[in-house]
């Protein structure tokens, strides 16, 4: 299990072009390892670990 904290940006449209702003959240970001499962060995999960 690896934990990120990523900042994520609200964005504006000018011309049809996505601009950052400079405000936004922090999300936590959890990347699972699990290689028993052939199928699909990882998986990322958004906000705080629940255990599932």
């Amino acid at each position: 299990m690896y934990n990120f904290s990523v900042f994520m940006p609200k964005y504006d449209r000018q011309e049809n072009v996505p601009v950052p702003r400079k405000e936004g959240r922090e999300v936590q970001v959890i990347f699972l390892w699990e290689p028993n499962h052939s199928e699909e060995p990882y998986r990322l999960q958004l906000g705080e670990w629940n255990g599932n």
